[in-house]
Parts: C-alpha cells; sequence; structure tokens
C-alpha cells in the first residue's frame, strides 16, 4: 500500500501528551521555538475525542511551540473529510500563529 502522506494522529490525550513530549524534547535540542504545521488529512480515527484545531491549539499551550497553519492543507482536509473549514479557523488559537500558507492547488474539485 503506498499512502501519499504522513497519516494523521488519532487526536486523543495519550497522543497530545506524546506529541507535546517530542515537541518539548526537539526545542530544547535545538534550542528554538519550532512551528507545527496542520496536517493534511484525507481520513479520521474514530477514537479522536479532540478536534484537529483544539488538538494544535493545546500543544501551542503546553510547548510554547508555534503554528504554522496551511490554509491550503484546512481546505485539502475540509473537502476530504467533509467539515467545515472556517469553523475550524475559528477554533484555532491565533496568538501562537507565525506563519501562514495560502497556497491551492490550480484545479479545485467539484463540490
Amino acid at each position: 500500500m503506498y499512502l501519499n502522506d504522513l497519516l494523521p494522529l488519532p487526536y486523543t490525550e495519550s497522543s497530545l501528551d506524546l506529541f507535546c513530549r517530542h515537541v518539548d524534547q526537539a526545542q530544547q535540542e535545538l534550542g528554538r521555538q519550532l512551528l507545527i504545521e496542520n496536517p493534511a488529512s484525507y481520513l479520521r480515527f474514530r477514537q479522536s475525542s479532540i478536534s484537529e484545531p483544539e488538538f494544535l491549539s493545546e500543544i501551542a499551550l503546553r510547548t510554547g511551540c508555534g503554528i504554522l497553519c496551511d490554509v491550503n492543507n484546512i481546505y485539502v482536509s475540509a473537502v476530504g473529510i467533509c467539515f467545515d473549514p472556517i469553523a475550524y479557523l475559528e477554533a484555532l488559537a491565533i496568538a501562537p500563529i507565525g506563519e501562514l500558507h495560502l497556497a491551492r492547488p490550480s484545479r479545485l474539485p467539484r463540490r
């Protein structure tokens, strides 16, 4: 099986704790703040108990990292998983956003 991108995490408390530990470790080793990017997701796990924007916001709060907000990834995920991209953006913490990516595919899929 070929998987084009990394698979998403299940957004659970245990995944959140592990992710935060890894971000803390990387920032400590590098001596710099990281920016974590929201992924383009083509599926979501049933056991996810936290929304993606809440998950990313909580990582930023716990670790002091920033968020690289990729608007195209939000759009791709919204089309693939069927959610409201505006609601996603409204749920994402604004303060930790350190960079925005605004690129889009040259051909948009029809709804």
